[in-house]
Formats: C-alpha cells, sequence, structure tokens
C-alpha cells in the first residue's frame, strides 16, 4: 500500500503570496497618488541659477589627493558640490570651511551622507601631496584632484567656468577665476543642476542644497508615476 503524501500546500502559498503582493500594491498605489496630487515645486528658489534639464560634464580624468584616477564615475550616485581653486587661495579656503559648516547643518536632515565636496585645482603646483594636506582637515567626503592643465581646462570650460594663470606664472599673483567663488552642484545623475553664486552663508548653502535636492526627489517620483501610467494604457 503506497504511503501517504503529504498535502500540497501550494495554493495557501499562492494566496498569501498574493495577499502580499496586494498590500505592496495598496501602498504604491497610495504614495503615488499623493505623488501625482502634490504640486510640482517649479523651479527652486536659490541663491544662484538652477539649471532644469541640467549640463552635462566633460568626460575627464585627473587625480585625487590619494593619487588614485578621478573620473566622472567619482561624480555618480551622490550629490556633489565641485569647486575651482588652489591651495594657496584665500578664497578656495574660506569655500571649503563654508561648505564644511552647510554639510554640519544638513546632518540634521540626515542629507549631509549623500553629499561629497571636491576641488579641482587650477594651479600646476597642486599635486596629490600638496591636496592631500589640505583637503585633509576636513571629513573623508571633501576630495581634491589635480591634472595636466589642458584636463582640468576642459573640465572648467564644460561647466562654464573661466580662469587665467597668473602673469608669469607665479601662483602667489593668483588665478583669475570666473565666476568668482561660484559653487557648482552636480546631481548623482552626474549632470550640473545648479550654480550657487556668493556672498556664501553656510545656512543658504545647506538651504540651497535642501531644495535642489528635494526637487530633484520630487521629479524622480514623478517620473515614476508617469512611466506606470504609460504601462496601463498599454
Amino acid at each position: 500500500m503506497p504511503a501517504n503524501r503529504p498535502q500540497r500546500t501550494t495554493r495557501p502559498l499562492f494566496g498569501a503570496l498574493l495577499a502580499i503582493a496586494s498590500v505592496l500594491a495598496a501602498v504604491i498605489g497610495v504614495g503615488l497618488a499623493v505623488t501625482a496630487l502634490r504640486p510640482d515645486p517649479g523651479i527652486p528658489d536659490i541663491q544662484g541659477t538652477y539649471l532644469e534639464d541640467g549640463r552635462p560634464i566633460a568626460d575627464f580624468a585627473l587625480q585625487d589627493q590619494d593619487g588614485k584616477r578621478f573620473t566622472p564615475t567619482e561624480l555618480h550616485g551622490k550629490w556633489t558640490v565641485l569647486t575651482f581653486g588652489h591651495t594657496e587661495c584665500p578664497t578656495t579656503w574660506e569655500n571649503l570651511a563654508l561648505l564644511h559648516s552647510a554639510r554640519e547643518q544638513l546632518g540634521q536632515t540626515r542629507m549631509s551622507t549623500r553629499l561629497q565636496v571636491a576641488l579641482v585645482s587650477v594651479s600646476p603646483d597642486d599635486g596629490p601631496e600638496e591636496l592631500a594636506d589640505y583637503v585633509g582637515r576636513y571629513p573623508a567626503a571633501f576630495q581634491g584632484a589635480s591634472g595636466p592643465v589642458e584636463r582640468v581646462r576642459e573640465l572648467a570650460g564644460s561647466v562654464g567656468v573661466r580662469y587665467v594663470e597668473p602673469n608669469g606664472g607665479n601662483v602667489e599673483d593668483g588665478f583669475h577665476i570666473q565666476p568668482e567663488g561660484a559653487l557648482l552642484v552636480i546631481n548623482p545623475h552626474g549632470k550640473m543642476i545648479a550654480l550657487l553664486m556668493p556672498p556664501h552663508h553656510p545656512e543658504l548653502i545647506a538651504r540651497d542644497l535642501f531644495r535642489l535636492m528635494e526637487r530633484e526627489r520630487g521629479g524622480f517620483l514623478r517620473n515614476l508615476l508617469e512611466r506606470v501610467r504609460e504601462r496601463v494604457r498599454e
């Protein structure tokens, strides 16, 4: 006589999975509905210029403060504040100090972990050793990068920055960087979306970065909702 076979549990298991899927669908549906009802915030009010479509950045290959390659890959997946300067420039030092304070304020909103700061040196005298000493005074989220003059100039030009070397090549005479004191905001997709202009204050920088992050997050949810709607229409 054949042994009794255990009863199959496929249907109960399938029913449980179906119930879980229904709950998840309901939660997602509510979230998308709330997003749909939320008005488009429009252009964020920041102290500078907002680029709604984003501005692509030229491909580049520099060296960071540890002598490792610094490429567009380092700008993806995080928010980046990019600034051009050099280790002998008082404005550069001031901007990094302000960004450090602004990042600490963003930490109160749990957004600081998504933010890094990158200083690209326009001075041929700044190599990995000089930059390591310079940015090493700040948290690990602060990066320094340098490289051949033509590569730095190409990167700067792609984000609308121009600079002129000092007369006679004497760094102490200062570089002329335009726009002066600008902070370039790069989104996690590696596109420049904003140009923050002086006078800079930690509170204003933190406020503007928060607004930009919120704007991008809202845009992502709206795009997701639109894709869902398109799939439903199909």
